[in-house]
């Protein structure tokens, strides 16, 4: 059987229209399913960004990827669904910025959203957040898909912390930059304000920093504070415009009133008026000056209440209250005080009186504040002494009154006894010093810690200390000088060999000396003074004891002998008596001179033995005068009859040291007049010589003398003082 080809030929002609017909019907069906098929392909591999479509079998892929390799993997992913033949890939990248911000805006109840986000999907989750963390606040999106982000869970736990934070706020905004944080706007209340303010710098995400952080507290209407001064505290409430300010404020307060508790219950608001600051400095500076009180601020009104210490106080706070408030302040104040004005006085002065038992503080002070601050002044001078104080409180001070009286306190410290007298713009200093130069070295030194504020006058007298009973004795014969006797200190000791070796150079020097540890401002020049009397003799001798020299021995010619007479008148230091007995040595003495040194010699032992024998009774007539009792009656020279029991014990002393004169020495106080107080001194000495006559003492042993007031052994200024410089005084000289 043959084939026909036109038979097959008019065959397919139906078939192909049957099979075009039924294409045609089932396309779209066709597309739809590999439609849903290549989406739920593309979600499930992340790629939500993607559009796709269908030509029958054949595939468009569009979109913007947010990662370069994702629009490979969508192809990918595409080519996996079964059905799908061919992909047309026209994908592009999104933008890359090179600054990633995001900002969220909340304000008349809308969030606003801009800037950029990494993908839709995290588009959609930032949405979700803020209508979470604010469902009733409408939400406008202006967010863009960019890249460039940070990392992506880093990223949006910054959002997260973001959103929870703009909800807590009445209005502001929030801005990531990057990986930074800023904050700006008003906290809802104060309890949010503080939460925001302690919340925000500790609790950042892990991988984020601070940028801006300006929430500002809520607004305070009235705007109000307040400091209150009590006895012990000061208490600052109210509200304040800023935290730095704040602390700023506790800090004046605690260095403007040190001596108080400062507590701190302000709490910051919006608010304040112009010049808030001013006014409260201003505010604390006032308190001040009162002893309590309150200062208070309701916006632009400042006003101040309290107790001031006296009415000028009080007129000074007032005054100072007008020029202190800044502009556009209304002032107002309550101010009393505790004392009245006080009473001007025309004699305005301030003494210092100090002796060996108290100080005294009279006269007038300014202010019970300066009052307090002398006397306690005082006392910090003078540690272990009573002080009384005796001020009474005057207005009319001179001017640098303070200064005047610590450099007069100054003054009496350095001399341990005297005064000290401000009076007018005169200072008047007022004691005794043993220093030769101190007085005018005190006053010196106090005109200069006045600093010119009042003319010190200076009554500083100089009295040199009573010398120790020390003996000294000289030799000079036969080419040897033989130095005997006491030296107060072993640096005199060794000067003074050193003079007599340049005065003698070609004689032999025997030091002999002894040192007996006692002060003396006279030794030194006195034995120097007497060496050099020696040197204008041939032979001789010179002895010291106490406050006498005695120069012996024989001169080469009157000229010699005149120039040791010169010298006892002009080289003596005060208070020491010298004398002379020399001979003019002739050509026919010359023989008889070894026996006159032998002779010098021989009385030096002698001297030397009655010195000391002088010495032990000087010291036992001392001892018994100073524990017992020798007065006399009221200004006269008619002796107590207490005194008799220590008298008689003196009488026994003298007897025992029969080769000493005795001088029995008066002396006063230093009231009366000069002649009255020499008159009584000497009776009465004369007196006391009287009884020892009759007591057995041989009369030509014992001499009277008086010297009133004239060597006080303390200053006169107090009944204490007084009665130490009334007394009786026994010195013992050896024959």
């Amino acid at each position: 059987m043959r084939c026909n080809p036109l038979r097959w030929l008019w065959g397919l002609i139906p078939v192909s229209m049957l099979a075009f017909v039924a294409f045609h019907w089932e396309r779209p069906t066709v597309e739809a399913d590999l439609s849903a098929r290549a989406r739920q392909a593309l979600d499930r591999a992340g790629l939500d960004w993607t559009v796709v479509g269908f030509q029958g079998r054949d595939a468009t892929l569009s979109g913007r990827a947010t990662e370069e390799n994702e629009p490979r993997k969508a192809v990918d992913a595409l080519r996996r669904v079964w059905g799908v033949r061919v992909v047309d890939a026209r994908t592009d990248l999104v933008e890359e910025v090179g600054t990633y911000t995001w900002r969220a805006a909340y304000g008349d109840g809308k969030v606003r959203l801009s800037g950029f986000v990494p993908s839709e999907p995290m588009r959609r989750s930032i949405i979700g957040l803020v209508k979470a963390a604010m469902p009733k606040a409408g939400i406008e999106d202006a967010m863009k898909v960019a890249r460039g982000a940070p990392n992506t869970d880093l990223w949006l736990g910054g959002v997260g912390f973001a959103v929870k934070h703009l909800a807590a706020l009445k209005k502001g905004e929030i801005e990531l930059d990057g990986t930074t944080f800023g904050i700006e706007g008003e906290a809802i209340d104060q309890g949010g304000y503080k939460a925001l303010r302690a919340a925000i710098p500790g609790a950042l995400p892990k991988g984020w920093t601070l940028g801006r952080n300006e929430v500002l507290p809520p607004p305070a209407s009235p705007f109000t504070w307040k400091a209150k001064l009590s006895a012990n505290q000061l208490v600052l409430s109210g509200h304040m415009p800023g935290e730095a300010l704040r602390e700023e404020l506790f800090a004046l307060a605690k260095k403007t009133f040190p001596r108080v508790a400062v507590v701190d219950r302000m709490e910051v608001a919006s608010g304040a008026p112009d010049h808030w600051s001013e006014a409260a400095r201003a505010g604390l500076d006032l308190l001040y000056q009162l002893n309590e009180g309150t200062a208070e601020m309701k916006d632009a009104s400042l006003s101040l209440s309290g107790v001031a210490e006296d009415e000028p106080g009080a007129d000074a706070v007032r005054s100072a209250l007008k020029k202190a408030a800044p502009a556009g302040f209304r002032t107002s104040e309550a101010i009393t005080f505790l004392r009245p004005r006080l009473a001007a006085v025309e004699n305005f002065t301030t003494a210092i009186m100090a002796s060996a038992d108290a100080i005294d503080v009279t006269g007038y002070a300014p202010s019970e504040e300066a009052r307090a601050a002398l006397v306690d002044a005082v006392r910090a001078a003078f540690p272990g002494r009573q002080v009384r104080d005796r001020l009474e409180l005057a207005a009319g001070a001179p001017d640098g009154w303070e200064s005047c009286m610590k450099a007069g306190l100054g003054a009496v410290g350095r001399l341990g006894a005297g005064r000290a007298a401000l009076e007018g713009s005169g200072l008047e200093l007022v004691g005794v010093t043993s220093e030769e130069g101190a007085g005018r070295a005190i006053r010196d030194r106090a005109q200069s810690e006045a600093g010119g504020l009042c003319e010190v006058e200076n009554r500083i007298t100089y009295e040199p200390p009573r010398e120790p009973n020390l003996w000294w004795h000289a030799a000079l014969a036969d080419g040897e000088l033989v130095l005997e006797g006491e030296a107060p200190d072993a640096a005199q000791r060794a000067e003074l060999g050193k003079k007599a070796t340049s005065l003698f150079p070609a004689v032999r020097i025997d030091d002999r000396m002894t040192v007996v540890s006692r002060r003396s401002a006279s030794w030194s020049k006195t034995t120097a003074a007497a060496l050099g009397m020696l040197r204008h003799l041939k032979s001789g001798s010179a002895a010291l004891y106490l406050d006498d020299l005695l120069v012996r021995g024989t001169a080469p010619d009157e000229a010699s002998r005149s120039a040791v007479r010169e010298s006892l008148g002009r080289d003596l230091p005060q208070g020491i008596a010298g004398r002379e007995e020399l001979d003019v040595v002739t050509a026919e003495d010359l023989a008889g001179a070894a026996e006159a040194a032998r002779r010098a010699l021989e009385e030096a032992d002698a001297l030397k033995r009655r010195r000391a024998q002088a010495n032990a009774c000087q010291q036992r007539l001392s001892e018994t005068a100073s524990a017992g009792i020798i007065r006399f009656e009221y200004a006269s020279d008619a002796l107590d009859p207490k005194s008799a029991p220590t008298l008689d014990r003196l009488a026994g002393l003298m007897t025992e040291c029969p080769e000493a004169r005795i001088e029995i020495a008066g002396h006063t106080d230093g009231d009366g007049t000069p002649e009255r107080k020499q008159r009584l001194s000497e009776r009465r000495a004369q007196t006391v010589v009287d009884y020892l006559v009759k007591a057995g003492v041989g009369a030509r042993r014992l001499s009277a003398a008086g010297y009133a007031d004239t060597r006080p052994v303390a200053p006169n200024d107090s009944n204490a003082n007084k009665a130490k410089n009334r007394r009786i005084e026994f010195k013992v000289v050896p024959e």
